[in-house]
């Protein structure tokens, strides 16, 4: 059985390169830096879950809360499920 589990698992890595070099094509990504430049609005910047000292030493302007644990989180009624 684990032979078998072996050799299936050895003959999917073997033929994975044939189906992904098959789909391929060329690409050509052109960059134009003059086009329509403008600066970075500096409010996307920030850092998760910073102290206050550390939002100060960084000169942070955002202390967000994000991620996986928070984003079940209500700030309206201050309750998590």
């Amino acid at each position: 059985m684990v032979r078998s589990c072996l050799r299936a698992a050895s003959a999917a890595l073997l033929l994975c390169p044939l189906f992904f070099t098959a789909a391929s094509a060329a690409v050509t990504v052109a960059i134009d830096a003059s086009a329509r430049r403008h600066s970075i609005n500096p409010n996307i910047y920030g850092i998760a879950w910073a102290g206050k000292a550390d939002l100060l030493a960084l000169n942070v302007p955002l202390n967000r809360m994000g991620g996986n644990a928070t984003s079940s989180y209500n700030w309206a009624n201050n309750a998590q499920n």
